[in-house]
């Protein structure tokens, strides 16, 4: 039976991130990961971004295939783990049982596929790098496509579809796109910018059920409000964290993995990062960057070393219908909640920030670009809200003034 020193279940940014820190900091250490799909490694998040053009399956890869051997990692692709045993320190593969020292669970979510019985080859989700090509292959004999959640994933869809020429209905539950991420002034403009893309947005709009129709060649959507038709659908109603390998071994989950603030389960020698894991008061982050940050502090705790996950307010991005959207922190917190101020509004350039300060300090910041937003801003505006910047320096530098 093969041992390694330290075991990474699931080759997302939290394992990748767990891996790196490992090959820095504990040079020498046998190190495997494995991957559940077939593709290299890969960032997640290009996908859905990318539809319209196509790609290569490994176009969005964080390393080459020879990065790994290189460096000391044995990656695994294409090969999903059955079961641990946490007391044997054992991890049993499709083809193999491996034993460990320390073991990341890194396994990420999945896409919630609430429908039952779906027409089969008339949809997708966009989570992927298969979905992202399978989209790719459909998105040119498509006359009408469908988009079910107006979230994040759902906007950058929509935007890929309208992007090759197809007509484009999204619907969902929320009263607004982007709900979860953006207030309401903010996705105002968001709005604005997808209907005048022509696409046809419905909100507060329940999915019942989806049902092919042989004769037309369509599928209807059962909706609270009426039937709609499409040639296709892109389901996009969000994640739920992937939770089966440590149910299945008797690691205690409830939306996610259960973990201690830095990032161990119940399980001995067994940590969870990224978005399978759960934290404090019900938390799942599901955000890249915070997935790479806990990546780093449970690869830390894996090497012995005492760290705690902080949480910190990391952006969400989404650059879309030629405009850029950006979120960090509890942005539509109720005022007063947790301390938080109302929002402020500070308009310069085309851009709309909305800053939340706490104590005098920034605590949550949204932004709205209808025109477009330069990186370089972007990335200044997420350093200030994780030092949280004062009032002062908040507006000088977002107006342009300070550095």
């Amino acid at each position: 039976m093969k041992h390694f020193n330290f075991v990474i279940v699931g080759a997302g940014s939290s394992g990748r991130t767990a891996v790196e820190t490992l090959v820095a900091e504990a040079p020498g250490r046998s190190i495997l990961l494995i991957n559940s799909e077939e593709s290299l490694p890969y960032k997640r998040t290009s996908i859905s971004k990318n539809v319209v053009n196509g790609y290569q399956i490994d176009a969005f890869a964080i390393h080459p295939a020879a990065w790994y051997p290189e460096h000391g990692v044995e990656l695994i692709n294409g090969q999903a783990a059955l079961r641990i045993d946490a007391e044997a320190h054992t991890l049993s593969l499709e083809s193999e049982t491996i034993s460990y020292s320390k073991l990341l669970l890194a396994t990420g979510a999945r896409a919630c596929m609430p429908f039952p019985d779906l027409p089969r080859g008339k949809w997708s989700a966009l989570w992927t790098v298969a979905d992202g090509l399978i989209l790719h292959d459909k998105l040119s004999g498509l006359k009408k496509l469908a988009v079910v959640g107006i979230g994040v994933l759902g906007v950058e869809a929509a935007w890929q579809a309208v992007s090759a020429g197809v007509e484009t209905v999204m619907m969902g539950l929320d009263t607004r796109p982007m709900m979860k991420s953006l207030d309401p002034m903010s996705a105002k403009s968001l709005e604005i910018a997808i209907r005048k893309a022509g696409v046809e947005l419905l909100n507060r709009r329940k999915v019942l059920s989806i049902i092919d129709n042989p004769e037309t060649g369509e599928i209807s959507i059962h909706t609270d409000s009426g039937d709609i038709c499409a040639d296709y659908a892109v389901l996009a109603v969000g994640g739920e964290p992937e939770v089966t390998l440590a149910r299945s071994s008797g690691i205690p989950v409830g939306k996610g993995i259960l973990v201690d603030s830095s990032l161990v389960t119940s399980a001995a020698d067994v940590w969870a990062a990224g978005d399978c894991a759960e934290h404090a008061g019900g938390l799942v982050t599901g955000l890249w960057h915070s997935a790479e940050n806990q990546g780093y502090v449970a690869a830390l705790g894996m090497m012995g070393k005492s760290v705690i996950f902080e949480n910190p307010p990391f952006r969400l991005k989404c650059e879309v219908f030629g405009g850029y959207w950006f979120s960090g922190g509890p942005v539509n917190a109720p005022g007063g909640s947790g301390g938080l101020d109302s929002a402020e509004t500070i308009e310069v350039d085309d851009i709309t920030w909305r800053p939340r300060f706490k104590d005098g300090k920034l605590g949550a910041l949204v932004a709205a670009a209808p025109r477009g937003m330069e990186k370089g801003t972007a990335k200044t505006a997420q350093q200030l809200l994780l030092r949280g910047a004062g009032r002062e320096e908040t507006y000088s530098v977002l107006k342009g003034k300070g550095s």
